[in-house]
């Protein structure tokens, strides 16, 4: 096995490409670098398949290893060979090597050099005495033009086509927001997302959640693309968020006998005129999720959950698989609608607990919200955190006695924190 070098350059007659040096893009950009010269590029039917695959699941990797091959048919004499591998081959690509195992095959059939980007792979041909090359791809995605516009201190940026850049900076209860002086184009957008696209594709870490006619949303561990283009939208726009930074709930400084009585409440409603409520609904979550059986009913990004919590698809089927899991705590997310109240009260009446947040300035706002939406029952045994400045600034203790004079000031009032 060859480890390229820098300054080294090939001319090779037979070149067999593997799938990792597809999905990064390795082969066309050498071409055009004019690093490597190809008189025949031969790609089995497998990586085909697998790239297939990966873009039917919603994989980036895939769509962009397909656009890759697309490129290598204008520049090279490009040949396909092979069979079509079986499902259960595709599935378990990774951890079986059948997908490998063709392609070296074909490398060794048409007397070629294999290229790959995996290292396995090539100790394996070098094993079995076939040519090989092995090119190191970088794990860094420092080189795409959103992240560098983001920097670290930007959590949000909106490129609309044809207007001025808003960036947002700060944290929870404390954002900034600017207009920068340069107005962007239709083509520098889409440039941009696609470079996010092809860069986060050569590291195998990204993942398409929406790819729609005019609008998609891809999700890269802290951050996630949104781009919306016609019919969707009359002009094309991008917008990049990163996720707040975490934070345990012990960093909330509360006494250990509160944390507890939240626990034991039916419902939790984290209150706040976009304050850091997210940020203290993750904490409870991760914090719950160490003793309990917890899981998300919703798919919010800025909410990074561990491993441990189940998250499920929003979809009716689905309460009867957390019912019969037994699960103890339940995400709901953001309470808007008369939809998320009824959820409220099915997960209450079949004994799980619930987390929710309302973007509500005021507390007298907020109960009377939670009452149209939920009722008064939902009120009987719930804590209401108020959370300023992603700080925790009051907790309310309710019951029913309580609820009949509301609007009285007849919370019990558990914490003040400065």
């Amino acid at each position: 096995m060859v480890k390229r070098k820098n300054s080294e350059k090939y001319d090779i007659n037979v070149l067999v490409p593997d799938t990792s040096v597809i999905i990064g893009g390795v082969v066309s950009d050498y071409i055009k670098k004019k690093i490597l010269k190809a008189g025949k590029i031969i790609i089995n039917e497998a990586v085909l398949s697998e790239l297939e695959y990966q873009a039917n699941s919603g994989r980036i990797v895939g769509e962009q290893g397909l656009k890759e091959v697309k490129k290598l048919r204008k520049i090279c004499k490009v040949k396909f060979v092979g069979r079509k591998p079986l499902p259960h081959e595709i599935k378990n690509a990774k951890r079986g090597g059948e997908i490998d195992s063709l392609i070296r095959q074909t490398a060794f059939e048409e007397k070629g050099t294999l290229i790959t980007a995996d290292r396995v792979q090539g100790m394996v041909a070098e094993a079995k005495g076939i040519k090989c090359i092995f090119i190191e791809c970088s794990k860094k995605v420092n080189g795409f033009e959103i992240v560098k516009l983001m920097g670290k201190t930007i959590c949000k940026v909106c490129l609309r086509e044809g207007e001025k850049g808003v960036f947002v900076k700060g944290s929870p209860g404390k954002y900034v927001v600017e207009r920068k002086r340069k107005v962007w184009t239709k083509n520098e957008i889409e440039e941009i997302f696609e470079q996010a696209l092809e860069e986060i594709s050569k590291i195998n870490e990204g993942f398409m959640e929406v790819n729609k006619k005019g609008f998609s949303v891809v999700k890269y561990k802290d951050y996630r693309f949104m781009r919306t283009c016609k019919p969707v939208s009359n002009k094309v726009e991008l917008i990049a968020i990163k996720k707040p930074k975490s934070k345990k709930i012990y960093d909330y400084k509360l006494n250990v006998k509160y944390i507890k009585e939240i626990a034991d409440a039916e419902c939790v409603f984290v209150v706040g005129d976009d304050s850091g409520e997210k940020v203290l609904c993750e904490s409870l979550l991760n914090y719950f999720g160490e003793t309990l059986n917890v899981c998300s009913f919703v798919n919010d990004f800025e909410i990074l959950l561990d491993d441990k919590i189940m998250q499920y698809k929003r979809h009716v089927d689905n309460l009867d698989v957390m019912k019969d899991s037994g699960k103890d705590y339940v995400y709901v997310g953001d309470l808007t609608g008369e939809d998320d109240g009824l959820l409220i009260k099915w997960l209450s009446d079949n004994n799980m607990k619930t987390v929710s947040f309302l973007k509500v300035g005021k507390l007298v706002d907020c109960v009377e919200k939670i009452i149209n939406l939920v009722g008064l029952r939902g009120m009987e045994k719930a804590i209401i955190i108020k959370v300023e400045n992603n700080k925790i600034k009051n907790l309310y203790k309710t019951n029913q006695k309580e609820i009949v004079d509301l609007f009285k000031d007849k919370f019990v009032l558990r914490i003040e924190n400065d």
